[in-house]
C-alpha cells in the first residue's frame, strides 16, 4: 500500500464478519474478509468457499481479500468443480462512486452484478457480499514443479495430453504461473 501514487486506498480491515446461512449453501461475508478467516471459518463446519483454499492460486498467501480476488475474477484449486470465484458471488452490497449504496444480484441492478463479477474494481467498493460455500473434499493433492525454459515445449506438450482439450475430469485444475528463478534458469 505504500507504494500506491496518486491513487485512493480504502481499508476495509473492520468489515470482516462471516455470517453461514442457516441452510448452509451461503455465507455472507464483510468486504476485508481475508482468505485465511474465511478458510479457518468455514473448516469448523466442513465447508470450503469456491476456489478459495490454502494452496489456491488466489490464496497461496492467506492474508489475500477475498472479496478483491473474486472481483478480479479469482482462480483456483476448485475452479474445476465451481468455476472462477466471481462465478460463486450470489448478491453484492457496493457502494457506487457518487456514494449510493446499492445491491446486486441476478435480480436486483443485474447489469451492475454482471459487470462485477470480473471487472468489479472499476465500480464501486464492495462493503459485503453472499458468497456460495461448498461441503468440504476430504482428500486433495496439490503440487508446484519447476522447469527449466528449455523444458517448457514438453512440459505443456504433456499438460496438453492430460487436460485433453479441456475434457478433463472437473477434479483436475492445471494452472500455469510463469516466473524467471535465476537459481532455477540459469544452470
Amino acid at each position: 500500500m505504500n507504494r500506491l501514487r496518486r491513487g485512493i486506498n480504502i481499508y476495509l480491515h473492520n468489515l470482516d464478519g462471516i455470517t453461514i446461512a442457516s441452510d448452509k449453501q451461503s455465507a455472507v461475508l464483510g468486504g476485508g474478509v481475508y482468505a485465511a478467516q474465511l478458510i479457518k471459518t468455514l473448516a469448523k463446519s466442513g465447508k470450503v468457499a469456491g476456489n478459495i483454499t490454502p494452496l489456491s492460486a488466489t490464496t497461496a498467501v492467506t492474508c489475500v481479500g477475498i472479496a478483491g480476488a473474486g472481483l478480479g475474477g479469482g482462480m483456483g484449486m476448485y475452479q474445476g468443480l465451481y468455476g472462477l470465484m466471481a462465478d460463486n458471488f450470489l448478491e453484492m452490497t457496493i457502494v457506487t462512486a457518487d456514494g449510493s449504496t446499492v445491491t446486486a444480484n441476478d435480480r436486483q441492478n443485474a447489469d451492475l452484478f454482471w459487470a462485477m463479477r470480473g471487472a468489479g474494481h472499476n465500480f464501486g467498493i464492495v462493503t459485503s457480499y453472499v458468497y456460495k460455500i461448498y461441503d468440504a473434499i476430504p482428500t486433495w493433492y496439490a503440487a508446484s514443479y519447476q522447469y527449466t525454459e528449455d523444458k517448457l515445449e514438453a512440459v505443456f506438450t504433456e499438460l496438453n495430453k492430460l487436460n485433453d482439450n479441456g475434457k478433463q475430469p472437473r477434479e483436475l485444475t492445471t494452472y500455469t504461473v510463469f516466473a524467471n528463478n535465476p537459481s532455477v534458469s540459469d544452470k
